[in-house]
């Protein structure tokens, strides 16, 4: 986060976060930063040529999350 503001590529708005003029230039990197973990990952390794196997059974480590998720905010 810092990183963006200080370099002028985001900016606060009220409660917002948006992208400068400067981001919009630069727009695939600025939002790249903010991929998850596991996609970031698995970009480096598509670049290295490295095979990329689907991962099997991730929804069922996140499908409980995501129904917590949706009965709280109704």
């Amino acid at each position: 986060m810092a990183l963006v503001l200080r370099e002028g590529l985001m900016e606060y708005n009220n409660a917002t976060l948006r992208l400068t003029p400067h981001g919009a230039k630069n727009y695939n990197g600025v939002i790249a930063l903010f991929y998850a973990p596991a996609v970031k990952e698995h970009l480096l390794k598509l670049t290295r040529g490295e095979t990329v196997k689907a991962q099997r059974g991730w929804r069922k480590v996140w499908q409980p999350q995501w129904e917590s998720l949706k009965l709280a905010t109704g």
